[in-house]
């Protein structure tokens, strides 16, 4: 039969099977694939969710080599995670429909007429069985199950119908794989519609990487096989590669469930995602409708994060990501110099509006950079949700400071929100009120009718030993006085945590001495405790049940008053480094002095929210410091 033509193109597929490569990127994908294959792919607990990785990193070692009888044995584990499938879980199935699709385009040239047979019954049975619905399909546009299942079959019956197969229509169908094909990316395209204008998507970050994995090879599929520009119709797909790796820092992230670092690449979370950055290609398919100019940024980024610029060595292996690399890395030919200082060419700030998702970073330098990131979530039209509207993450020096409840942990007072005592249990959506690189504001009413607005900013380093900064303003107007308020900020377990002696401001010490110092410059709290969330448990899709472990939260309660202003600022400094001494100027801006007493130094943070801060807060609402002066404790 001629070549398949899904996703691996008759010169990469000549490139991948014609050692020894000379280009980097692709070197190591050739030692990665070479190597033995990692524990969970040759002892997996859960055979039909976790042999297609196995399978796809054989059918891999099978086309370098020119091997059959490794390419039999790759058909032979794909089968067998198919023998072990419930064929009523829908997301089981969608795994092994992609590893289908992705082992035809490898091996179809490798297999005998009786394998592709073979193959291809096994197939259309479980293209079949997509039809086969149960209690447990969540049939609602708004749910990731949605791209995940149409993405999964539109794959598995454009491999089909490039095996020449255009049989009888499928039992349960009741339809030809042709009809299949069209209806499957209808549905995909409708979905489409729920990305903002900068990529973003309304489950969160976590559950983006997830669908994504998904949905993207099956829009890249339909433009090679149809040539719709889709990005024409969904722009968020063309900074989709930007804000991801924007939303991500170099560093080993830490595990919830088994509280350690480990990996390489840390990620802002909400919902109920994990810290660590995903270990799939999702960015670099996004790649393929990233802006011509800033490609080769995005693409650096990367392969630090995922490529073969990472100190660990380790390749993206989950959901397919070994061969996407493979088939669709764009390399940087022979002997194209890479540009330098590439990271020039991209922003260090986004939002997406429709989804009030805000990143704002220091430098794109490496693992010690700044991100601070907001989240009006403005957009929330069901499928996975938390309480995070108006929630703020803060990762810098390393690590991360500034957090939500994570895993099974939804409720608003663990997301880094200012909350009331009586607080609607129903999760609402914010609105986005001011955007610019460094200030970010958010209007919160709808969350809560008397929390106003949440203003974020950050300020970069600006002279050597000057410390980092975000500042946070909470607006509440209160038409009541029978409810508390309190501040909230979840944290890593890492960090050790200390009040500071006046009860204005607190530490958080990592191990290897930076710390965060926090300033309360406005209203002074009433009281400062540390509250732990409950432990916390998931059962996923496929059975694996994970437990995570408590995270601290600091709670700063506030005085009963019709008008409340809740002004906070972060400071952040390496090990060794001086305890800044944040103090609050007469126009609402900030003065950061860092230093010995005798040779101090200050900057002058000019109204880090204007032009977003009303003009009345001043007067208004910032109370002056004269009751509780501002000398930091350490």
């Amino acid at each position: 039969m001629p070549l398949p033509s899904l996703w691996l193109s008759p010169s990469r597929r000549a490139a991948l099977a014609a050692p020894p490569p000379t280009e980097p990127w692709l070197a190591h994908l050739h030692r990665t694939i070479l190597a033995p294959p990692p524990a969970s792919q040759t002892g997996a607990r859960d055979p039909a969710h976790d042999s297609h990785d196995g399978a796809i990193s054989r059918a891999l070692q099978a086309l370098l080599g020119a091997d059959p009888v490794l390419a039999s044995q790759a058909l032979q584990d794909w089968r067998s995670g198919l023998a072990h499938l419930d064929l009523t879980e829908d997301l089981g199935k969608a795994h092994l429909a992609l590893a289908s699709a992705v082992l035809f385009d490898l091996l179809a040239p490798q297999w005998s007429p009786a394998e592709l047979a073979t193959w291809r019954a096994d197939s259309r049975r479980l293209a079949d069985a997509f039809f086969r619905l149960s209690p447990g399909n969540p049939h609602h546009i708004t749910n990731n199950w949605w791209a995940v299942t149409h993405s999964a079959l539109y794959c598995l019956v454009a491999a089909l119908r490039d095996a020449g197969d255009d049989e009888a229509p499928l039992p349960h169908a009741r339809r030809s794989l042709a009809e299949i094909e069209e209806w499957s990316w209808a549905r995909l395209d409708a979905f489409l519609g729920h990305f903002g204008d900068a990529g973003a998507y309304h489950e969160g970050l976590g559950y983006q990487g997830y669908t994504c994995a998904y949905l993207l090879p099956a829009a890249i599929l339909r433009e090679r096989r149809s040539g719709p520009a889709l990005a024409s119709r969904f722009p968020g797909l063309a900074s989709m590669a930007e804000l991801l790796l924007l939303s991500a820092l170099e560093g080993p992230a830490y595990d919830d469930s088994t509280g350690r670092r480990s990996g390489w690449g840390r990620q802002l979370s909400w919902n109920d995602a994990g810290l660590d950055w995903p270990d799939n290609a999702v960015a670099l398919l996004a790649l393929h409708w990233a802006p011509p100019a800033k490609a080769p940024a995005l693409l650096a980024r990367w392969d630090r994060l995922s490529g073969h610029l990472r100190p660990d060595g380790l390749a993206p292996a989950r959901f397919g990501a070994l061969f996407f690399t493979a088939a669709l890395h764009p390399g940087s030919g022979r002997d194209a110099p890479r540009p330098p200082e590439p990271d020039s060419r991209l922003s260090l700030s986004l939002c997406d509006r429709r989804q009030g998702l805000w990143l704002s970073r220091d430098r794109c330098a490496g693992p010690a950079d700044a991100l601070l990131g907001a989240y009006a979530r403005c957009h929330q039209p069901g499928g996975h949700a938390q309480d995070d509207a108006g929630s703020f993450r803060l990762s810098a020096l390393g690590w991360d400071w500034v957090l939500g409840g994570g895993q099974a942990r939804p409720e608003a007072i663990w997301q880094s929100v200012v909350v009331s005592s009586d607080a609607p249990a129903k999760a609402q959506c914010g609105a986005v009120l001011h955007v610019s690189d460094r200030v970010f504001g958010m209007e919160l009413r709808k969350v809560h009718a008397a929390y106003g607005e949440r203003y974020l900013a950050l300020h970069p380093s600006t002279s050597e030993g000057a410390p980092l900064a975000a500042a946070v303003l909470d607006l509440i107007d209160d038409h009541r006085s029978d409810r508390d308020w309190s501040w909230r900020l979840t944290t890593s377990p890492e960090h050790a945590f200390s009040p500071a002696p006046d009860g204005l401001g607190f530490t958080l010490a990592a191990p290897d001495g930076a710390s965060l110092e926090a300033r309360f410059l406005a209203e002074p709290p009433l009281s400062l405790a540390l509250e732990h969330t409950p432990g916390s448990a998931r059962t996923f899709a496929n059975g694996t049940r994970k437990t995570y472990g408590s995270r601290p939260c600091i709670v700063a309660t506030f005085a009963r008053r019709p008008a409340l202003a809740i002004y906070v600022v972060l400071t952040l400094r390496p090990a060794g480094a001086a305890i800044p001494s944040p103090v609050l100027l007469p126009d609402a801006g900030l003065s950061l002095a860092w230093g010995e007493p005798a040779a101090s130094v200050t900057s002058r943070w000019l109204r880090p929210f204007a032009p977003a801060l009303p003009a009345d807060i001043p007067p208004r609402r910032l109370r002056s410091q004269s009751a509780h002066p501002a000398p930091l404790s350490s």
